[in-house]
């Protein structure tokens, strides 16, 4: 089914997602040039690099950092190089309310630990002995502006919303040069959701051919991209939801922890799969 990118603009809008985080590590450059002395190496065979607070004491922030831009790039589809990614209508709500739990959660851990930033700056004065120096921190009041958690949404451009002094047929000629650029965006997002059902089928399919472990997470990964397919077909594409529904329903009601003990049912689902997989040949 073909989509103009006026469709798709009201179906969908761009999200972006902007996490800042201290590192707290730094690099030493007299360290650096004693190991590398101490080894005769090379003056750039290495680098060292001071952890500036203990690992553990930032591993909560960082956690929930990596869950938000796991959740966003689950649910959301790629679209730009500077990193807005489309967001459909129908998973608005959704995103953005879990969204605001990261952010708040977020928020409450680097609190706690802005807190306790003296502390874990003394921890480190222990850890790093000799290595230690007071000039590597910031000051205690500068440290909570060193994280951020920002997303937001805006509207996805279309070629109608040129505008510029041109001559008429200057202007055609842009807006289809823009027209052009959208729906290849737009071609590169279904292209991808295609070649990840078919690829998930086919890793299915492969792992119960192999004669290795099945891990349960093999159905489980195709069961969750299942889904997430109806939020993210943001051109409604036909023959990508036909694809979706027959692989749900072949895969139906199936467990790993059965398959793992029949064989005989291993083998048929492989079936199952391959015959799902001639089906989705053409779909790219």
């Amino acid at each position: 089914m073909t989509t103009t990118n006026n469709d798709i603009a009201s179906n969908c809008m761009l999200i972006y997602l902007t996490i800042s985080q201290a590192t707290f590590r730094k690099l030493d450059k007299k360290a650096t040039a004693e190991v590398t002395s101490s080894h005769e190496a090379a003056s750039d065979a290495g680098r060292f690099n001071k952890q500036l607070i203990p690992k553990e004491a930032l591993e909560p922030i960082q956690k929930l950092a990596t869950a938000a831009r796991t959740y966003i790039n689950d649910h959301t589809l790629p679209w730009s190089d500077s990193g807005e990614r489309a967001l459909s209508s129908t998973n608005y709500f959704e995103v953005m309310n879990r969204l605001s739990y990261f952010r708040n959660e977020f928020n409450a851990e680097v609190d706690a630990f802005c807190k306790e930033y003296l502390v874990h700056r003394e921890k480190a004065r222990f850890q790093l002995n000799s290595l230690f120096n007071e000039a590597d921190y910031p000051r205690e009041d500068e440290v909570r502006a060193k994280f951020a958690f920002r997303f937001g949404v805006m509207p996805l451009p279309t070629s109608g919303d040129f505008r510029v002094a041109m001559a008429a047929d200057q202007v055609d000629e842009v807006r289809q040069q823009i027209q052009a650029e959208l729906s290849g965006r737009e071609k590169l997002m279904m292209d991808g959701l295609k070649e990840a059902l078919v690829g998930t089928v086919s890793h299915l399919r492969d792992r119960l051919r192999s004669s290795g472990k099945l891990f349960d997470s093999t159905l489980t990964n195709l069961e969750d991209l299942l889904a997430r397919l109806p939020g993210l077909n943001m051109t409604n594409d036909q023959d990508l939801e036909t694809m979706r529904v027959k692989v749900r329903d072949a895969f139906a009601g199936l467990s790993m922890k059965v398959i793992k003990k029949d064989e005989a049912l291993r083998t048929a689902v492989a079936d199952r799969a391959d015959e799902i997989l001639r089906q989705m040949q053409g779909l790219i």
